[in-house]
């Protein structure tokens, strides 16, 4: 048994047994949450004869017991409501401590940040996106049903966003297209090149986004929480759902540096957005560069794609290391 930190105050196990309890104690825990119901497994220690040995160490038990992968709304509440109440640091385990890493997301949603709550069931080893929707949404189950949905949607307005919606429907134009940026005003960066040259003024880089927008273009005014690709479903800020037939991304940034233009390299897993595999495929030149679980294998390129099941849309542009995160 190895507990997996959380927090200073909640750790969590796979299934402990009554021999483990000393080591626990002498850690220095002083409660035990116990989240696997009884007789799930022939040989799992039952809860009860685990509280009996915590008590006699001294250790406060509690038993909140959930169904693999079915961690209701209440559950997690409750299981908040004991962290509020128990002695710290506590322990909470089931088979494999998934379930309690679920309840501590859920309960914490309304508290911590998204990119927060992700990043440190990852170092714990639990991978958590398939509960996004539910984190974002003050970790209650969300209605699935989209407030919108798009043949096409495209995240990020700047200069790229823009070109390849103008492109899709000057190829069809009954295409529905819609581009997600919360951003009022458009700056068109590869202009700035010309700003530092003195050609350009750096107002001549700048126009609202309404103006620029092509015909026929839906724009939706706000920022991206998450990517559920298993849905086809983009996740804004306010929990909103947009659905996609087909989905375009540019300009995701790089959580993690904040410093305008700075790709971190190796840090480049931590994006703002939680990024799976989806509809996009990008190439760089001859080698491809796709979506690997939630890494995008390359930051910068030179020629990019957007390829659906019939169609290889070349889209070209320089993606410079940029002055502002184009679409958010």
């Amino acid at each position: 048994m190895a507990p997996k930190f959380l927090t200073p105050v909640l750790s969590v196990a796979p299934q402990i047994s009554t021999a483990d309890l000393p080591a626990i104690a002498q850690a220095g825990f002083k409660s035990i949450i116990c989240n696997r119901p009884d007789g799930e497994s022939a040989d799992q220690t039952g809860y009860s004869e685990i509280e009996s040995a915590a008590k006699a160490l001294g250790l406060e038990a509690r038993y909140l017991p959930a169904e693999t992968g079915k961690v209701s709304d209440e559950q997690s509440a409750a299981f908040g409501k004991l962290m509020d109440e128990l002695p710290k640091p506590v322990l909470a385990y089931c088979r494999s401590g998934m379930r309690s890493t679920t309840m501590w997301a859920l309960a914490n949603a309304a508290n911590l940040p998204l990119p927060g709550i992700i990043e440190a069931a990852n170092r714990a080893g639990y991978d958590l996106k398939g509960l996004m929707r539910r984190i974002i949404n003050g970790g209650k189950t969300p209605v699935e049903v989209a407030d919108v949905s798009h043949d096409v949607v495209i995240i990020g307005g700047g200069a790229a966003g823009i070109a390849t919606a103008a492109s899709l429907l000057a190829r069809s134009p009954n295409l529905d297209v819609a581009i997600i940026d919360p951003a009022d005003i458009h700056y068109y960066q590869p202009g700035w090149t010309m700003v530092g040259a003195g050609v350009f003024d750096a107002p001549f880089t700048a126009r609202t986004m309404a103006s620029l927008l092509p015909h026929g273009v839906g724009w939706i005014k706000a920022a991206v929480a998450a990517i559920e690709p298993e849905r086809n479903a983009v996740i804004l800020d306010g929990c909103r759902v947009v659905s996609y037939q087909q989905l375009v991304v540019w300009g995701a940034r790089l959580a993690g540096d904040r410093r305008s233009g700075r790709c971190p390299g190796p840090q480049r897993r931590n994006l703002q957005l939680p990024l799976r595999s989806s509809p996009l495929h990008l190439e760089t030149g001859a080698r491809p560069a796709r979506w690997q679980g939630d890494l995008y294998s390359t930051t910068y390129a030179h020629q990019v794609c957007w390829r659906t099941a019939k169609s290889h849309v070349p889209v070209r542009r320089p993606l410079e290391a940029p002055g502002r995160a184009q679409g958010y």
